[in-house]
């Protein structure tokens, strides 16, 4: 009767550490899915927002050289319109320290 007994409690005891290693292991399994889903939506965020500014200069360089006959007269820095060359003007063009 007392080995049924040991036995049974070491059989709980199995159980026991099956059952634990698995929610261990779901867990994990868990936040990485949960790190791998924010990932990408802090990258398709960034995506969507980065677009509109990207067509929206895509239009306006095709409009400033056709509509504004002063653009060939503009220091070559002046007319660039990438992000970066944009970025380099501090906002926007300024005049004695106006913001045009």
């Amino acid at each position: 009767m007392k080995t049924i007994l040991e036995k049974r409690f070491q059989l709980q005891l199995l159980f026991a550490l099956i059952a634990a290693i698995s929610v261990a292991v779901l867990t994990v399994e868990l936040v990485a899915n949960a790190i791998r889903h924010a990932e990408s939506f802090v990258v398709s965020d960034t995506i969507r927002t980065l677009n509109h500014p990207l067509e929206e200069l895509d239009r306006e360089y095709p409009l400033r050289l056709g509509s504004d006959t002063t653009w060939s007269e503009l220091p070559t820095k002046a007319r660039d319109l990438t992000l970066r060359g944009i970025s380099r003007t501090d906002g926007g063009l300024s005049r004695h320290r106006s913001i045009i």
